[in-house]
């Protein structure tokens, strides 16, 4: 090869094209959208994005009950957010809530959330998305934010982004909460820890031995612990630990 550059795309913040070197070479386009040259639309898995105006030309596609702006691309904030499939990102609030307990251990900025329509269930079936029943969005709408005043909406929250959490430093949550959830068909309870402890060095001991969804539990029920003002002290080093990963 000579080393010669077959194609620069350069784009400004939504992703308007603003050099072009050779036009059509290769199908990807802003984000890695594949990018339509004729229509100028660039297409994220679930809906098409027009960047001459920052918006997807289509309602987000789960539940959308009119509480939100449903077109909007990262909360017209593609400086600090992602959306790669044309579902919703955090807001600020969902982010800075999990802050709380993850730090910057835990990148929200990629996390994206809607409604568990698969699984029935909050889950995180794979990646960085989060899936929860509607009643646990406000007014029961995915398009808005997750309920943070609702203790079982904030902690189950938490519970689904430990999975991310577990799966951005490299587990495999997937692989190992599938056959528990077999399990659990038979009478297992994979959520199941021993409560007993009270040193915070031999729950945190426990804690890393744990299986993903005892983890999961676990951060579930130290959130829980904190929105109703209870002693969260047998927690602090799982609150160290989640922080400092």
């Amino acid at each position: 090869t000579t080393g010669a550059v077959s194609q620069r795309i350069d784009y400004d913040e939504f992703g308007n094209i603003t050099t072009d070197t050779n036009p059509g070479f290769q199908p990807f386009g802003f984000a890695g959208g594949l990018y339509d040259q004729h229509t100028g639309l660039t297409r994220f898995g679930a809906r098409d994005y027009d960047a001459q105006v920052g918006r997807w030309t289509a309602k987000d596609q789960l539940k959308f009950n009119g509480a939100a702006n449903a077109y909007s691309y990262t909360n017209n904030d593609p400086i600090n957010f992602v959306d790669l499939n044309g579902y919703r990102p955090l807001t600020t609030n969902e982010a800075d809530f999990l802050k709380q307990y993850f730090g910057n251990s835990l990148d929200t900025s990629v996390i994206d959330i809607d409604e568990a329509v698969l699984c029935g269930s909050a889950c995180s079936l794979y990646g960085n998305n989060i899936r929860l029943p509607l009643k646990y969005f406000k007014n029961q709408n995915s398009a808005c934010e997750v309920n943070l005043s609702d203790v079982e909406a904030a902690s189950i929250f938490a519970h689904e982004a430990t999975h991310v959490w577990q799966r951005q430093h490299g587990d495999n949550v997937t692989t190992e909460a599938l056959p528990l959830q077999i399990l659990r068909l038979f009478g297992y309870d994979p959520y199941n820890y021993d409560r007993s402890q009270t040193d915070p060095d031999v729950v945190l001991k426990n804690f890393k031995n744990g299986t993903v969804e005892q983890q999961g539990q676990t951060v579930q029920e130290l959130v829980a612990s904190d929105l109703l003002g209870g002693d969260t002290s047998r927690f602090s080093g799982v609150r160290n630990y989640l922080r400092s990963r």
